[in-house]
Parts: C-alpha cells; structure tokens; sequence
C-alpha cells in the first residue's frame, strides 16, 4: 500500500471505521479553525455594519442631535474598551459580547463618518471649485458629495486588510514575539494621547498641531495609519498561531470580534486622514 511521507496524510492509508470517523469529527470540532474564524468574523462585522447604519441613519435625518455625538461616542468606546478587557479575561462570553461590542464599534465609526462627511460638505458648499463645480450647491448636495470621503476610506480600509490578509496567510508577514511587544505598546502611547486629548477637549484645551491638517497633522495620521494596519496584521498572526497550537473553538469568537474591532479603527484613521489632505486643498 502507498505510504504517504505528510502525517495530514495518514487517515488516507487506510480506510476508517465508522467509530473512528466520528472521533476525528468531533475531535476536530473542539479546535480553532481558519474556515470558523472567517465565519465569526462576518458575524460580528454585520453587527457592526448595523450599529454603524442605523446611527447614520439617525443623524443623517435630524432624530438624533449632533450635540449627543461626542458624548455618546465616549461612551460607546468606553463600553467598547471594558468589554474587550473583559473578553481578555474570559474568551468563553465573546460569543455573546463580541457581537453588542462590535455593535458599538460601529456606531462609533458611523459618528466618525457622518462628522466627517459634514465638514467635508461643508467646505464643498463654501467652495464648489474643489469638486469641479461650476455653480452653487445646496446643503443637501454638498454632504453628498462629502461622503464620497467615507466611500474612498472604506475601499482603501478593505484594500489593505486584503493585502495583510493575503501576506499573513502566505507566510511573508508573521508578527511575534518582539515585534507584537513593540506595536502593543506604541498603540498604548496612542491611546493615551487620544484619550488626553479627549479629556483636555472638555475644558476647551486643545493638543497643538496633531489633530490639524498641516504636515505634523497628516504625518501623525499616516503614522496611527500604520500603527493600525500592523495592528491588523498582528491579529491576523494570532489567529494563525491559535488554528497551529488548537487553540479551543471558542477563541474563534474572540479572533472575530478583534479583527472586526481592529479593522475599524484603521477605518476610522484612514477617513481622518483622508479629511486632513482633502482640508489642505483649500
């Protein structure tokens, strides 16, 4: 009988029982899968896809005020920030967290998207000539045209989580060890700055240049840009190593709503930085 030299390829050697089938079935089943992390990855990016169209839809027909938006978005990023801890410290309720949190995840980014999409039409509104037109435009129309920013970002977030995905997947992109440690704490400083600027903002302090679209604004973004798709990447690794050490099924759940969460963030800082370069145009 042919003698396959791949251990994947010893069941092949000879035929299985019926008993030992179901032992390799249900032995399967227990572990993390590739196949089943893509599947809980969808699940919780169409919750966030909901929480992030239902909130535009509230802002964008005049329901929910624009006063409420920065609250309520601290808010949500606070829920965001606890749950996710949470999850860390017990993987088994991503099953059931991962799902409300990537809600707020993406009513988060729906915040984002519509303050943008404004200001963007707002300035269009103030100069038609950026967009090539030749008469006036109506609110309506120039927040219209705004969006088009948000269309732009969400080709280029899935644009490059394809590429990290297909790089990390080939084997050309794996981070580890050093590497993770370096990017997890660099993403720590960034989180402190932003949530300083959050807290300083409220007593009407502002952080001088980084939030700005002059060069050190837009060097700042494409640098959290970066930040955020090695961040992506580093997940990608995770769920690889998880699927190569069998990892128990359950962590499917928490590699889903990370991905899904990570990938927002890069969203959210690609349209930010789209905004600064469109601001410059003036």
């Amino acid at each position: 009988m042919l003698r396959a030299s791949s251990p994947a390829m010893k069941p092949f050697e000879q035929p299985m029982t019926w008993d030992q089938r179901e032992a390799v079935t249900r032995e399967a089943s227990a572990y993390m899968t590739v196949s089943g992390t893509v599947s809980k990855t969808f699940i919780n990016l169409a919750f966030a896809c909901t929480g992030a169209l239902v909130i535009w839809s509230l802002m964008s027909r005049g329901i929910m005020p624009p006063g409420l938006g920065i609250p309520l978005g601290l808010g949500l990023v606070a829920v965001s920030w606890i749950g996710s801890m949470f999850i860390n410290r017990k993987p088994q309720t991503a099953k059931f967290l991962g799902p409300v949190l990537s809600t707020c995840s993406g009513a988060w980014a729906a915040f984002i998207s519509f303050a943008i999409a404004v200001a963007v039409g707002t300035k269009i509104a103030q100069n038609p000539e950026l967009v090539g037109a030749t008469g006036p435009l109506t609110n309506a129309q120039a927040i219209s045209l705004g969006s088009g920013i948000i269309f732009q970002a969400i080709l280029l977030t899935f644009g490059v989580v394809g590429a990290l995905a297909l790089a990390t997947g080939t084997g050309v992109l794996r981070i580890g060890g050093t590497a993770a440690k370096v990017i997890t704490g660099v993403t720590g400083g960034i989180m402190f700055v932003y949530l300083a600027g959050w807290l300083l903002r409220m007593f009407g302090i502002s952080i001088p240049y980084i939030h700005g679209s002059g060069i050190v604004g837009i060097g700042f973004s494409l640098f959290v840009v970066v930040v955020a798709s090695l961040n992506v990447a580093m997940v990608f690794s995770s769920v690889l190593t998880g699927v190569e050490n069998k990892f128990p099924k359950h962590y499917e759940w928490v590699a889903g709503h990370a991905i899904v969460s990570t990938v927002i963030w890069l969203y959210i800082e690609i349209v930010i930085l789209l905004y600064k370069l469109f601001a410059r145009r003036e």
